[in-house]
């Protein structure tokens, strides 16, 4: 409502008392309410710390002091959580507005090279006015910042913070302050860990928002196709299980892989979602084959790490057995990376979640060991079924004897702890040999088969087991 004093005065001498009253009311709900929405506009809600419409005149009012050849000393890095959604259901979301707030501070107060700093609470980001003499010298003060911030401590919990930053220079043809905000935040989540805007970010992120547009309804479609890699004994070449992994048929899209989507639903935490998609769908094929009297072989579904600070996840994994009837046959395969916490109540968290499942029947598998650090605690702490050797191990065996030495005590490690182990990635029949003389006796690979459509599953089943 606009209103002005013309207004009320011409209310006061042509209308009642009670008519102009109304007026001046109105008036003040008027100015309190733009009052309100300019400390919206220039503070973030949830922080109370400067907003992006703060940060946006900061750099207009640099550019227009500066001039087009200054502003090439200078830049605009925002930092970003890729986890956000994952530490917001582990640590809870007023831990993770402290970790925007610290990182604000450590901008504001402490980097020299940072003049102007404002939090995007409701993106998971901060952003910053920054200095640029030179692109190395500004990349390793923004490393050194994300090192500074990587562990971080409140009310005596260590949360390991990633942050990926991204940086646009100011000196860009066409630089605008929303045009430095905006391809920065692109570069920022689409490069890890400090990334500089390039037009080949613009296309990945134009690539990703198609997915993310798509993604819904194409689950709702269901067309997320479940292929079948089979698992075998390597003496007698029959299959003694399978992994299930996921290929999307997407009508807008295409045919894509995993490596074209996964990071994307990691990033939303739409992969939560997928995740229950296809362990149900493994469920409904080990289903039709028991009610068809058809022999079963275990079948694993890989199960991202953001399921551990999940609180419903135990919840409804206990709903898919009681739905289903039975857990048998199907096996949980979690990464050494599901229990990476710093913090002591988020791994003791993970490792009951994990003993849970245990309970409940599920056999559990840990995938891609010898990649690199193992927590041995956790073999011993862990009611683990399968320890599966990353195919990278494999290959260094294959040319180097200490590596070799390496691999077989991993296979002794993991049949001394009561594990069935399984080495992937095979493609060659001197593979195999290695493996058995390693004392490995079932493995997955090409050279024995590749991932396959349920149908083509179901046949070359019935042929090897």
């Amino acid at each position: 409502m606009d209103i002005g004093i013309e207004t009320i005065v011409a209310i006061g001498f042509g209308a009642s008392v009670g008519a102009l009253v109304w007026a001046v009311r109105a008036l003040r709900r008027e100015r309190a309410l733009t009052k309100r929405l300019k400390e919206l506009l220039l503070q973030d809600r949830h922080t109370g710390l400067p907003g992006r419409a703060m940060l946006e005149q900061r750099i207009a009012d640099l550019m227009s002091e500066k001039g087009a050849k200054g502003s090439e000393l200078f830049a605009v890095a925002v930092f970003f959580l890729p986890t956000y959604d994952a530490l917001v259901s582990t640590y809870g979301r007023k831990t993770v507005q402290k970790i925007l707030e610290h990182l604000w501070h450590e901008l504001d107060e402490h980097a020299d090279w940072s003049i102007s700093a404002c939090v995007r609470s409701g993106a998971a980001q901060v952003a910053a006015l920054v200095r640029m003499e030179d692109r190395d010298t500004l990349k390793q003060n923004v490393t050194n910042l994300l090192r500074h911030c990587e562990f971080l401590e409140f009310g005596g919990t260590t949360v390991h913070v990633t942050i990926q930053a991204g940086i646009y220079g100011l000196g860009l043809s066409s630089a605008t302050p929303e045009k430095a905000l905006t391809h920065a935040g692109l570069a920022a989540q689409h490069g890890a860990p400090v990334q500089f805007y390039s037009t080949g970010i613009r296309d990945t992120a134009a690539f990703e928002n198609r997915i993310e547009s798509c993604m819904r309804d194409g689950l709702r479609r269901q067309e997320f196709k479940i292929y079948y890699q089979p698992k075998y004994d390597i003496r007698t070449r029959k299959c003694i299980g399978a992994e299930s992994l996921v290929r999307w048929d997407s009508r807008d899209l295409g045919f894509l892989m995993p490596g074209a989507f996964i990071d994307t639903f990691e990033r939303t935490g739409f992969q939560l979602q997928l995740d229950y998609y296809i362990i149900g769908q493994v469920y409904r094929f080990q289903q039709n084959r028991r009610l068809a009297k058809l022999p079963l072989v275990p079948i694993s579904v890989n199960q991202s790490r953001m399921h551990v600070g999940e609180r419903a996840y135990i919840e409804h994994m206990q709903k898919m057995i009681e739905y289903f009837g039975t857990s048998d046959g199907i096996e949980i395969e979690l990464t050494e990376t599901a229990f990476d916490f710093s913090g002591k109540e988020q791994k003791k968290c993970a490792i009951e979640a994990v003993k849970a499942l245990k309970e409940m029947g599920y056999s559990i598998s840990m995938d891609d060991f010898g990649t690199g650090y193992s927590d041995f605690a956790l073999l011993s702490l862990l009611p683990l079924d399968v320890m599966k050797i990353d195919r990278s191990l494999l290959l260094a065996a294959e040319s180097s004897d200490r590596m070799h030495v390496l691999l077989k005590k991993a296979i002794e490690l993991g049949h001394g702890l009561g594990m069935k182990v399984i080495c992937e990635g095979i493609e060659t029949v001197a593979q195999e040999h290695l493996l058995l003389a390693s004392g490995c006796l079932f493995g997955q690979g090409f050279l024995y088969g590749k991932p396959m459509p349920e149908e083509e599953f179901e046949a070359f089943l019935a042929a090897h087991i």
